[in-house]
């Protein structure tokens, strides 16, 4: 359609130009005004070990008083390497309400990097649920942008990581309408020589008075080697705004391992729960029970 590459454009990013340099097959998805979809859209990118390179691309615009949640997962076999390269635009209209949860189950010697774009118009409001499990690098591009007021725009993330691997996340949200709301929230729970890396920017532009802008970032580390780089930042011109950010990083509290471990429940199994309970604050709001069991048991499953 006229959208595509609008909000990624091709000639802005090396990765987006790649992507349309070798885009062929794609999803486009559009609710007409008012539909309200019972069931997520679910978007399924398999690797197999003939693919050296992968470059989805998907389109969804929901027209006014729309309602839709995307359930996109990507998945590979085994220790096998490849490079993922996606791109996702959304349009979200007057009223509409969409809700997207992507889950990265990747190959942990496959290579990932996604660009994903939001354009809010009046009144609409735009979730995102960015859960992160496998790649070897993985490098994570959310921007959304308000062209109306009354838009809200939740941003959710975590990530499970071990060994020598990278994720890295960069959010971005202009506010450049007033009344508009924004919160994020970005967890990672680090183990081995892993490495987390958080960058998240929310601009409140001149005239956007009476903005709400959340932004937090929290990383739990399970080994001494495990590095977290965390940058949440603001930058605002409005004076009359209610804008707040912050990161915290540490260990499993002991007094709570000590606490399971003297009710009979073992270090292991402590560990486990303790890092479930960290991570699932993410996905509180989800809304949708299987794919929210879907998550919590990788939550526990990955650090095996």
């Amino acid at each position: 359609t006229e959208k595509l590459g609008t909000l990624i454009q091709h000639d802005k990013d090396f990765f987006s130009s790649l992507n349309a340099a070798f885009l062929q097959q794609g999803v486009f998805i559009r609710l007409k005004k008012n539909a309200v979809m019972e069931k997520p859209v679910q978007i399924m990118n398999i690797m197999n070990r003939g693919s050296m390179m992968v470059t989805p691309r998907s389109l969804l615009v929901a027209e006014p008083g729309a309602e839709v949640m995307v359930f996109e997962t990507f998945y590979g076999p085994g220790e096998y390497q490849y490079f993922t390269n996606s791109a996702f635009e959304f349009f979200v209209a007057p009223n509409a309400t969409v809700k997207y949860v992507r889950v990265q189950d990747e190959s942990k010697q496959s290579y990932h990097v996604s660009n994903v774009a939001v354009s809010q118009a009046p009144d609409s409001k735009f979730f995102s649920y960015n859960m992160n499990f496998g790649g070897s690098i993985v490098r994570n591009n959310i921007s959304t942008e308000f062209t109306g007021q009354n838009a809200e725009t939740h941003l959710y993330g975590a990530s499970v990581v071990d060994g020598n691997r990278l994720v890295d996340n960069h959010t971005a949200i202009d506010h450049a309408m007033p009344h508009c709301e924004s919160h994020q929230l970005y967890k990672a729970v680090l183990n081995d020589h892993a490495r987390g890396v958080f960058n998240g920017k929310v601009m409140v532009r001149k005239d956007a008075q009476k903005t709400n802008a959340f932004q937090q970032n929290n990383t739990l580390l399970l080994s001494a080697n495990a590095l977290i780089d965390s940058k949440p930042q603001l930058e605002i011109f409005a004076d009359d705004v209610k804008c707040s950010h912050g990161a915290t990083i540490g260990r499993l509290d002991e007094t709570s391992m000590f606490y399971l471990k003297s009710r009979g429940i073992g270090e292991e199994a402590a560990r486990k729960m303790l890092v479930h309970a960290f991570a699932s604050e993410t996905i509180t709001h989800l809304g949708q029970e299987e794919i929210t069991g879907y998550i919590e048991q990788l939550f526990t499953s990955t650090l095996d």
